[in-house]
């Protein structure tokens, strides 16, 4: 049995690199799986400073998936109304634990702690190629709300793809 537990970016580091290593392995173009846990833990450890905070399945050795959210404050504005919502920006379950409903159990236990703390709404991004978050994202209830198109120019160069950079004297 697996019990949820907040969690500490040096306890998460290993789930961490292994979600990084997946988007390494599928967009390498973009991703490189080349840093050392110490950049990992920083990177784990400046989003925790920042706010966001990490919880996870314990299987009494260690976590075996994790979510890491960021809580959002937006104060009413010329053009939006007041929002406090939740972002997701990592959650990860090991290979070895996939299929018994972890992922969905932690974002139930963000929803539960949504509702004592007064958040309504949780948002979440992930790459298209992962249609396993798609079905887990759609069966907790949560539908599409932006749709973000993406290309990237790339030159076949010695065997490895690299993206296209040139100047065309025209600034973005």
């Amino acid at each position: 049995m697996f019990e949820i537990v907040d969690a500490m970016p040096r306890q998460v580091l290993r789930l961490f690199r292994g979600l990084h290593t997946y988007h390494a392995e599928r967009l390498p173009h973009v991703f490189h799986a080349h840093g050392q846990d110490h950049e990992y833990l920083q990177i784990l450890e400046d989003l925790s400073g920042r706010g966001a905070f990490m919880f996870g399945h314990c299987a009494g050795w260690g976590l075996v998936c994790y979510a890491l959210v960021i809580p959002q404050n937006r104060p009413l504005g010329p053009l939006h109304q007041k929002a406090d919502h939740i972002f997701i920006d990592h959650l990860y379950v090991a290979p070895s634990v996939r299929g018994r409903g972890l992922a969905r159990a932690l974002i139930e236990h963000l929803e539960d702690w949504m509702t004592c703390n007064g958040y309504c709404t949780w948002a979440v991004s992930h790459h298209a190629f992962n249609q396993q978050a798609e079905q887990l994202y759609r069966s907790a209830g949560a539908s599409p709300a932006v749709l973000v198109h993406h290309k990237t120019l790339v030159l076949e160069q010695s065997g490895i793809v690299q993206a296209q950079q040139c100047a065309i004297g025209h600034h973005f």
